[in-house]
C-alpha cells in the first residue's frame, strides 16, 4: 500500500487543455509527474512527464527542472491567446512553481 498524495492541475495550451497530475511520496516530496492532453503531441507531452519523474527520483532540485522547461517556445501557444504559457513545457514550469508555492502555504 502507498501513502503517496497527488495533485492535479489543468490549463490551456496551444492546443488545448493540459492536465499535469503530480504525485508525492510519503515525505511529501514530489515523485511522480504525469502530463496528458486533450489534443496536441501527446507521446512528447507523456515522455515529458517520465523525465520530470526521473529528474525528481535522481534529486535533481525542481528550480533547476522549471528553469529548463521555461525556455522551449511553440507557435501553437505563442498564437493562442487562451494558452497559459508559450509552450507545454512553459506551463508545466509554471504549474511545478505553483505547486511548490502551495506546497509551503497549504501543508498536505
Amino acid at each position: 500500500m502507498n501513502d503517496w498524495q497527488s495533485r492535479s492541475f489543468k490549463n490551456n495550451s496551444g492546443c488545448g487543455a493540459l492536465y499535469v497530475t503530480i504525485d508525492l511520496d510519503e515525505n511529501e516530496k514530489p515523485k511522480h509527474c504525469f502530463i496528458w492532453n486533450s489534443n496536441g503531441c501527446s507521446a512528447t507531452i507523456n515522455v515529458l512527464g517520465r523525465l520530470i519523474s526521473e529528474c525528481l527520483n535522481f534529486g535533481m532540485p525542481m528550480e533547476i527542472i522549471e528553469k529548463s522547461l521555461k525556455k522551449g517556445i511553440c507557435p501553437n501557444c505563442v498564437n493562442n491567446p487562451e494558452s497559459d504559457g508559450k509552450s507545454c513545457p512553459d506551463i508545466v514550469a509554471k504549474i511545478l512553481k505553483e505547486f511548490e508555492i502551495k506546497k509551503l502555504k497549504e501543508p498536505f
